[in-house]
């Protein structure tokens, strides 16, 4: 869950910032938020889903990126691939 992080926790890495936070912010009810929280909640509900999806992270995870956007971009045929079989398991 999200959490605030203060100056003095023990994750923040004291020396160079800029990348240890990649934080989105939308507007609420605005589609993409919507998105997060559909695909959040299927990964908590889906073991299948929740380990491919640990899976694709894994792999690129090995791959030295020039911008945490590349990881992210990386991510996304498997983030809607994963969405779309979220909205055709709804009832």
């Amino acid at each position: 869950m999200p959490r605030i992080i203060g100056f003095h926790d023990h994750d923040v890495d004291k020396g160079n910032h800029k990348d240890s936070f990649h934080i989105h912010m939308v507007k609420i009810n605005s589609d993409f938020w919507i998105d997060q929280l559909r695909f959040c909640n299927y990964l908590r509900n889906n073991c299948e889903a929740k380990k491919e999806y640990e899976n694709v992270k894994k792999s690129l995870a090995k791959i030295e990126w020039n911008s945490i956007n590349e990881y992210a971009d990386a991510k996304s045929d498997c983030i809607s691939k994963l969405l779309e079989e979220e909205k055709n398991t709804k009832i």
